[in-house]
């Protein structure tokens, strides 16, 4: 049923306001109608809008914001095709995700991202609200190898970018205390970690760098979608090990 549920998501988001015929799903997924429709009824209980249009099929309704692996990468940078996308309606916090990940010996490039989190974290231990459908929350693992005095460039990057992926959707905004980003109010928050797979050597193997933007940032008609991919798009359009090219913007956005 999970997987069922992942695929007809999928679809949805790839051809959407064009209704798709239960017949069809179910042909297409070799399960049957009665599977289809179960599916549909338990992402429907679940919170996703999904329509009936008559003998025609089922379609998201208009204007939803649901996030799925392939309307990610739809929006990506051609550059990023070997990033890997974990997108989840819930998990406890996607810096931790990405964590677990590390912990089991994954060293590629990773982008979580999630609708809510139950245990959000932000700068030194507090917690960051983060509840469903009201923003979007993600995770950036970045394989690196860097001395650990270098890890703090890497989040002025990441602010940085948030900022700019904000303007390039609409959003006109600033940063504070490095980690905070404001319009008229904090609109979210930066969280940037260190991982290292020989302490040893002193040098750090991955960057863990957590981003939460709150719906009341996002401009008119942008999806959290949208959102992700353009702060993903900027910060890997940057170095994040190198502070020269980018520390004049940041303080800019200070004045």
């Amino acid at each position: 049923m999970l997987m069922l549920r992942e695929n007809l998501l999928r679809e949805f988001e790839l051809h959407k306001d064009i209704p798709l015929s239960g017949q069809a799903l179910a042909d297409q997924f070799h399960v049957s109608r009665n599977a289809v429709w179960k599916a549909i009824n338990s992402l429907k209980e679940e919170g996703y809008p999904i329509l009936t249009q008559g003998r025609k099929g089922y379609l998201l309704a208009h204007g939803s914001d649901i996030v799925t692996e392939d309307g990610l990468r739809s929006l990506l940078s051609p550059s990023l095709s070997d990033l890997r996308i974990l997108a989840m309606k819930e998990v406890d916090s996607t810096n931790m995700e990405a964590r677990r990940h590390l912990a089991r010996g994954y060293s590629g490039r990773m982008l979580i991202v999630s609708e809510s989190q139950t245990n959000g974290r932000g700068h030194e231990g507090t917690s960051f609200l983060s509840p469903p459908k009201e923003g979007v929350y993600i995770s950036l693992a970045i394989p690196v190898s860097i001395p650990f005095d270098k890890a703090r460039y890497a989040g002025h990057g990441a602010a940085v970018a948030a900022i700019r992926a904000l303007h390039s959707t609409g959003t006109e905004a600033s940063i504070r205390k490095v980690n905070e980003l404001w319009t008229t109010a904090k609109i979210g928050g930066i969280l940037t970690e260190a991982h290292t797979t020989d302490l040893e050597s002193g040098r750090i193997t991955s960057l863990i760098i957590g981003a939460g933007i709150y719906r009341t940032a996002f401009a008119d008609g942008i999806t959290r979608s949208q959102i992700a991919a353009a702060f993903t798009n900027e910060l890997f359009s940057l170095d994040l090990t190198e502070p020269v090219t980018f520390l004049d913007e940041y303080h800019l956005l200070h004045k």
